[in-house]
């Protein structure tokens, strides 16, 4: 009978043939990234006049017909799920950013500040196309002019209130247009609030 020998270093240990375990796939992130730009110029009275108090002369549109390049680069987070009940079914989102303002037609200049807020959006079947509605808050800083329906204080608040469609062509890249009315006033900081309400469009680029 011919023997086979065990090479060098070998062990009677029993070779195991099962891969190593894979592991556990990680979800996606609920952060995505946006860089937003709009530019307004409708002049309108403020929607939201019932909760601000304002009343007739306090109410009208602003007079100085401001128009604005805006811009907001930030981030956003899935507060939750995409779940809900027929055309309700969609999710929330926070939002945290960043703003800046030209202030092309006006007595003021500029406007810097920091931004967030809520929104949500409507996914119908796989959320390629999504309706939205959003609303967000602003503090910061204006050159005040302190002329008769201009900003009476450097400090001031803005809101973004707008509802649109975002196109989600993969898992990656998102693309929102939308209509927004963007506000700005110093929230009764001083005497006499002078603010204004302007409408436009605002477009959206979305990295997760």
């Amino acid at each position: 009978m011919v023997g086979i020998s065990q090479g060098a270093g070998a062990t009677d240990a029993p070779i195991s043939t099962d891969a190593p375990p894979l592991p556990a796939a990680q979800s996606p992130s609920r952060w995505s990234y946006d860089f937003e730009t709009a530019y307004v110029f409708v002049d309108i009275q403020n929607p939201f006049w019932l909760l601000a108090g304002q009343r007739g002369l306090n109410n009208m549109k602003n007079p100085w017909h401001y128009r604005l390049d805006s811009y907001v680069f930030g981030g956003r987070y899935d507060l939750s799920k995409v779940g809900g009940w027929g055309f309700l079914r969609g999710q929330w989102q926070t939002s945290v950013g960043l703003v800046g303002a030209d202030i092309l037609h006006g007595p003021e200049h500029y406007y810097a500040g920091l931004v967030g807020g809520l929104r949500y959006i409507f996914v119908p079947g796989d959320g390629t196309w999504a309706p939205y509605i959003e609303f967000r808050e602003a503090v910061g800083k204006t050159d005040a002019s302190r002329v008769f329906y201009g900003q009476q204080d450097d400090t001031s608040f803005m809101y973004l209130f707008g509802f649109g469609m975002r196109y989600q062509p993969d898992r990656t890249w998102r693309i929102s247009l939308g209509i927004v009315d963007q506000h700005m006033s110093d929230a009764y900081l001083t005497k006499y609030n002078y603010g204004f309400d302007s409408v436009g469009a605002i477009v959206a680029v979305e990295w997760r």
